[in-house]
């Protein structure tokens, strides 16, 4: 019956088969991105996609200010412009030719690791069907996720015949993959002790994982005189500060975040996800015997499982020492890599846990996960009040005026609507933070007022934080010639007019 386990290796999957389910798996993922097609692209994102249209060292200097992110995606996107242009289309086209390849390679490691491969493929896809996630957007998220995939098939490739050239490339995905997310430190340390554990030839693969890591020394001593500068603090003003808030959001998202405004839902939610990974770590422990041992696992589930186990475990693992002594840094986006062995390993338990475990599976963990994308979907195509201002000035634009942004924390993305994605010519300008804290991520840098050329501008529509303007703002603009105007009808509280 389904929920019987039977230790029989799982039979190999011809290539029509799982190359034709991992394409239905795109197909969808496609298809959402096409329903949500015009999302307004997060602030990061769109200062990531902003400044590769800046001169080279411009570029590397902002990237190096980041500090938490290495080069490669940042120069993935500079080539990409230099080849289709720097537009909102081709922007948006990236993420496709990342994602849709990492489906597929899914595919084939679900066919690797379990009889019921299209459930399992279907679980780690859904990761990408969270439209508008991390996983998703123009960053360098899906970059190491696809990395990351393509690490996990080599292992297992390795794994039944350990040849050189299986190793070679093995290495230069590791290779790539440190220097698209930090996270690729953690998982090329996590593949060092697995094959310590399970692997053959260790010594040489011992040797293959020091490649990657002393690669990584270059970049490491380009950005450290920035981290002895000032730290990680202004990196990281937006991850929890509480560990004992941070363990169950990491778990939450890893499950399947869901797409709620209402804060108190938000925490009930967390709640809820760690009342289940609870329940499964219980499940676990009344099913122990089925698991074998990470040293001597008995089929492909087994040891797949083990796998998986390790591959998350150690990562978190040395995220969350991190947090404790140096930085707090506790946060899924960190790991996200791992959120693949993760997902297999959740499946895993399930699978091997008899009766209940599909039950949990079937009935809970699948539709929490439905749930997530559909709250996702929502999100992403309800009306975004960002974007409805600024479609509200541009209905009102006329020669003459200017769009001045008084809260700089949000440039990027304003700055890519208006320039990139509605192609407006008028003048944009962003005010410096009202508090005078510097800015690490300048899509649009910030002119202090005093200093905006307003020469032939007759009128100025600011797009204020709040509802009034910043303190000053109204008496300094008085005193260049403008005065503040009525609020025309239909526009948001935040959105006022001054003319000269």
């Amino acid at each position: 019956m389904l929920w019987e386990w039977s230790p029989e290796p799982a039979a190999p999957v011809a290539f029509r088969k799982w190359f034709a389910w991992g394409a239905l798996l795109v197909l969808i993922y496609l298809l959402l991105t096409a329903v949500t097609w015009g999302r307004m692209l997060i602030d990061t994102e769109a200062w990531a996609l902003t400044i590769a249209g800046l001169p080279f060292s411009e570029q590397m200097a902002q990237v190096r200010g980041d500090l938490v992110h290495p080069p490669l995606m940042y120069l993935i996107h500079r080539g990409w412009f230099a080849a289709f242009g720097q537009s909102d289309t081709a922007a948006r086209l990236l993420p496709l030719f990342i994602v849709s390849p990492a489906i597929l390679l899914l595919t084939l490691l679900a066919t690797r690791i379990t009889a019921e491969w299209r459930l399992l493929s279907f679980v780690l896809a859904t990761l990408f069907f969270q439209v508008g996630g991390a996983a998703t957007s123009a960053r360098m998220y899906g970059l190491a996720l696809l990395l990351v995939s393509s690490a996990l098939l080599l292992w297992d490739n390795w794994q039944a015949n350990p040849r050189n050239g299986t190793l070679a490339a093995w290495t230069a995905i590791l290779l790539l993959l440190v220097y698209t997310h930090l996270f690729g430190l953690l998982i090329l340390f996590a593949f060092l002790v697995l094959n310590w554990l399970q692997g053959p030839r260790k010594l040489a693969f011992t040797i293959a994982s020091f490649v990657p890591g002393i690669a990584f020394l270059p970049w490491f001593f380009y950005v450290l005189p920035v981290y002895l500068e000032r730290g990680l603090g202004a990196n990281l003003t937006w991850v929890h500060k509480k560990l004992i808030s941070a363990l169950p959001a990491l778990f939450f998202n890893f499950l399947g975040p869901w797409a709620v405004q209402n804060f108190s839902l938000n925490r009930m939610l967390i709640a809820v996800s760690a009342v289940l990974h609870l329940g499964l770590l219980v499940l676990w422990w009344l099913n122990r015997r089925s698991f074998g041992s990470p040293l001597r696992p008995a089929d492909a589930a087994q040891r797949w499982f083990w796998v998986a186990f390790i591959l998350t475990g150690l990562p978190v693992a040395i995220l969350f020492g991190f947090s404790v002594v140096a930085a707090r840094a506790f946060e899924a986006r960190f790991v996200l890599g791992a959120v693949l062995s993760y997902n297999i390993f959740l499946f895993l338990l399930c699978r091997l846990s008899g009766r209940a475990g599909w039950i949990a599976l079937l009935c809970v963990l699948i539709p929490w996960k439905l749930v997530s994308i559909g709250t996702a979907i929502h999100f992403t195509v309800a009306p975004d009040p960002a974007r409805e201002r600024l479609e509200f000035v541009v209905s009102q634009v006329r020669a003459g005026d200017m769009l001045l942004l008084d809260n700089p924390n949000h440039n990027a993305g304003y700055s890519w609507e208006w320039l990139r994605r509605m192609q407006r010519t008028e003048p944009f300008a962003v005010l410096p933070d009202e508090a005078g804290r510097p800015q690490l991520l300048v899509a649009a840098p910030p002119t202090p007022l005093e200093r905006l050329e307003l020469s032939g501008i007759q009128r100025i529509w600011v797009l204020q934080a709040g509802r009034e303007p910043r303190h000053g703002l109204t008496e300094s603009l008085t005193v260049r010639g403008f005065l503040p105007s009525p609020q025309p009808a239909g526009a948001s509280p935040s959105v006022q007019l001054f003319a000269r």
